[in-house]
Order: C-alpha cells, then sequence, then structure tokens
C-alpha cells in the first residue's frame, strides 16, 4: 500500500513538473495578487505596532518629565504637615 502511494507521488510530480508553464501562467496572477494582500496585511501590522511602541514612548516621556517638573518633597515634611 505504501508502494503505491509513493508511485502515484512520483507520478503526480512528474504532471506537474511536465505542466508546469501551463501551470504557473494560469495559478500566477492569483498567487501573485495573494502575496500582495498578505504583504500589505503584514506592512499595516508592523505600522500598527510602531504606533503603539511610539504612543507608549510618549506617555512614558510625559510620565518623566512630569516627575521631573514635580519637587520633591522630604519624607519629615510630609509627616509634620500632616500633624
Amino acid at each position: 500500500m505504501e508502494r503505491v502511494g509513493v508511485i502515484f507521488g512520483l507520478a503526480a510530480g512528474v504532471l506537474i513538473g511536465y505542466n508546469w508553464p501551463a501551470i504557473r501562467k494560469t495559478v500566477g496572477p492569483a498567487v501573485e495578487e495573494i502575496g500582495n494582500q498578505v504583504s500589505g496585511a503584514v506592512i499595516a501590522g508592523m505600522r500598527y505596532v510602531v504606533e503603539l511602541k511610539e504612543s507608549y514612548e510618549d506617555r512614558l516621556a510625559e510620565s518623566r518629565a512630569h516627575k521631573e517638573a514635580t519637587p520633591e518633597t522630604p519624607a519629615a515634611e510630609t509627616s509634620n504637615a500632616s500633624a
């Protein structure tokens, strides 16, 4: 049974190889379009990730700037102020 599968596989490979120019001509445009759509989706995904990263970095920079602009009060002053 295994030999039959191997023989059919070889026969299919020979037929595909023999007819490859016609197959490529027929299927080529569809494969190219699918490739374009996939690459477009990948590019859109990459842009989204870059925008998320930039947004995160902007928030982080704002947070750091806010912390640097706010004067720190020593712990002793805050405890005396509440008393």
